[in-house]
């Protein structure tokens, strides 16, 4: 069209120019055409034509797409790879220029401008190098392109999230413990999936190929968060420590393998059942019970006949009876000579003798007086005929005599009275404690067994308290009475042993 067209008609003098501005919108690409008429009056009318023409073409390119999201990668994959495409729907080449932000793992191919032609297509490739991704999780970059054309701008966002997929594999090692010789046991393990991936794993065997261990073969399929059961099993068949590896195979865009340990361990055939006696005081002339004890349970091993002997000081016990307590009490025979006391166990008796931990055996006896006032009950032997190997261990126990006269530490009880005690002093001497309501004689004197008489000492009681110290070396050796007789006729008398 003519801009500001002049008002016509219009006088033009000589040499007088006219000028007109032409402008050029066009609606569409392509060649345009048009003619300018002018037409003139006087002196000689005349029409002038003007051939107009212009050509219009555009750059318009258009993305495939905004984004380009990678998902998981694994760090066995080197690099992935994928592309947006630019389509040029204008009539003139198109010149992109390219710059990014972000991680540095992702670059772009061309790296600087990437040119369209006019009704064509050209493709920007965007590549993520996994080695360059720091550390597990998401990585992100912004790809900006930028017409030189007409200045359009345009925005790919690319994104990786490195994950590193692994079977959780529980428990492990898979430890079977103690297995006993000849005996099978089975284990569950469980294979869970914990990662974002779902997984696809293989058990592939064991490693060295192992009569002991077993499993069975399988493949399996995770998803997220699931958890499949398998059983592993042991037979014993050797004695010592055994180890092998279970090969687990996982598949996922890597592929990759574990090892779980497994172990066990069969024990050697000997057992060990702890006898013990304990310990025990008694006063002389007072039946005893020495109680023999099995410490724990032998489970394995069933006896088929057994043999005991114990020693100890004859002068300080006499045995009675020997009882088996376990099962159904009853008696066993026994022998005694020359300080050792011992039995036998048949096969009858021996049936639950290791079946559980407990009293055992009950030795009755009466105690003796002696010096020493004290004796072990020691284990001489044990023999247990089993199925099984048994090495028998032994705890020791004692017996000690209480409740006494003995030259270091005289103790002495007399019937209860108002007026008389006698209270021990711990050391070499008898203290004797009288009360007497007023001052009278008295005398202390001893008798043997058989009646010899012997006056120790005469006094003079004041009223009240009266403590009186005798030495012990005062009293013959043996059975004593302890007689004080005071003025007023009362006696009062007690029985004393005295061990020299």
């Amino acid at each position: 069209r003519i801009k500001d067209m002049p008002s016509l008609p219009t006088y033009l003098a000589a040499n007088e120019k006219l000028e007109l501005s032409i402008e050029y919108f066009p609606l569409s690409e392509g060649d345009h055409f048009a003619e300018l008429i002018i037409e003139t009056k006087e002196p000689a009318p005349q029409i002038l034509k003007v051939s107009l023409n212009g050509r219009f073409e555009k750059a318009a390119s258009i993305a495939s797409r905004d984004s380009i999201n990678f998902g998981y990668v694994e760090s066995c994959i080197s690099e992935v790879l994928d592309s947006v495409t630019f389509t040029n729907i204008g009539l003139r080449a198109d010149t992109l220029s390219i710059s990014h932000s972000g991680s540095i793992a992702f670059a772009t191919q061309p790296s600087r401008e990437l040119i369209v032609l006019p009704n064509d297509s050209a493709k920007i490739y965007i590549k993520a190098t996994i080695s360059e991704l720091e550390g597990v999780g998401l990585h992100t970059a912004n790809i900006k392109l930028k017409s030189k054309v007409c200045g359009d701008e345009y925005s790919i966002l690319a994104s990786a999230e490195l994950i590193v997929p692994k079977l959780l594999i529980s428990p492990n090692p898979i430890n079977f413990e103690d297995v006993w010789m000849n005996d099978e046991k089975e284990l569950e393990f469980s294979i869970s999936n914990a990662s974002q991936v779902p997984i696809e794993y293989e058990i592939l065997g064991i490693e060295p190929e192992s009569s002991d261990f077993s499993i069975d073969l399988a493949k399996g399929f995770l998803t997220v968060g699931e958890k499949n059961v398998h059983l592993a099993k042991f037979s014993a068949l050797k004695e010592g420590q055994h180890a092998a590896t279970l090969i687990v195979r996982q598949k996922t865009a890597c592929d990759d393998t574990f090892s779980i340990e497994l172990l066990a361990r069969v024990p050697e055939e000997i057992y060990y059942p702890k006898f013990i006696i304990g310990d025990h005081k008694a006063v002389p002339g007072d039946t005893v019970g020495v109680l023999v004890y099995l410490d724990s349970a032998i489970l394995r091993a069933t006896p088929k006949a057994a043999e005991f002997s114990i020693a100890f000081d004859r002068f300080l016990f006499e045995p009675e009876k020997v009882e088996k307590l376990y099962m159904v009490r009853s008696p066993v025979d026994f022998t005694f000579s020359k300080d050792l006391l011992s039995f036998r166990l048949d096969s009858s008796q021996s049936v639950g003798l290791l079946a559980e931990a407990g009293k055992k055996f009950l030795i009755s006896g009466i105690a003796l007086l002696s010096n020493p006032d004290s004796t072990a009950l020691a284990f001489r032997d044990i023999k247990i005929m089993a199925d099984k190997e048994l090495s028998p261990l032994k705890k020791d126990g004692s017996l000690s005599l209480y409740g006494y006269c003995r030259p270091s530490n005289i103790g002495i009880r007399l019937l209860p009275t108002a007026e008389l005690n006698f209270v021990s002093s711990g050391g070499e001497t008898v203290k004797i404690v009288i009360n007497s309501s007023s001052g009278q004689a008295a005398s202390i004197s001893s008798s043997d067994a058989i009646g010899r008489y012997s006056q120790i000492r005469s006094l003079k009681l004041a009223g009240g308290e009266n403590i009186i110290e005798l030495p012990t070396y005062s009293f013959p050796s043996g059975l004593q009475y302890l007689i004080i007789e005071t003025e007023g006729g009362q006696i009062f008398t007690e029985k004393l042993i005295i061990v020299r």
